[in-house]
């Protein structure tokens, strides 16, 4: 009878202890697939971000549609080599220039993919981020996947998307990107 005791005790911790490293492994693990990436900052200052890469990034000044007034826009895209991408698109409107959120961030998730005919909206919900209103968006293509998030942090929109291939897909990754995303310039 002691011996079956000492058994079961002996069994019970080495559950206990395999349970405890496998989720110390996952915790290591996690980190490190995100050690490599880097807190990237824009010499706006207005947000920053855990990106894989050093960004690319262009600028441009578009028209705003019934308005002699133009918006700025701003992209930031890092890459990884199996191809999947990380797009940070800043758009500024004029101070004066007055707008109602929700339509202005689900129209710029649609002129974003206005281009992409083939794809098919998979999620399109409001939410919050860091107590900015937010959309949550997804996209889905026979072969690539977007999924994203739209910001409004005062006069401008900072649309974040997660292109990848279907097979590529990491939820974890895409946590990350979006987790790591924050406002910094709260004044705008």
């Amino acid at each position: 009878m002691k011996y079956l005791i000492t058994l079961i005790v002996c069994i019970f911790i080495g559950i206990v202890g395999y349970y405890s490293y496998v989720k110390w492994s996952e915790e290591v693990g996690e980190q490190a697939n995100f050690a490599t990436w880097k807190t990237f900052q824009p010499r706006s200052k207005l947000f920053e971000v855990n990106l894989p890469n050093q960004p690319q990034y262009a600028k441009e000044f578009l028209p705003i549609s019934n308005s002699d007034k133009r918006r700025r826009y701003d992209l930031y895209a890092s890459e990884k080599v199996d191809g999947t991408l990380f797009l940070i698109s800043v758009i500024s409107y004029p101070q004066d220039y007055t707008f109602d959120s929700s339509e202005v961030l689900a129209e710029h998730i649609e002129e974003f993919l206005k281009s992409k005919l083939k794809n098919k909206m998979s999620k399109s919900e409001k939410t919050h981020h860091q107590n900015f209103e937010a959309m949550d968006f997804g996209y889905k293509s026979e072969d690539f996947l977007i999924e994203g998030k739209s910001i409004k942090g005062g006069n401008i929109i900072y649309i974040l998307s997660y292109i990848t291939t279907i097979k590529n897909f990491d939820k974890d990754e895409y946590n990350h990107f979006i987790d790591s995303f924050k406002i910094l310039n709260r004044k705008v």
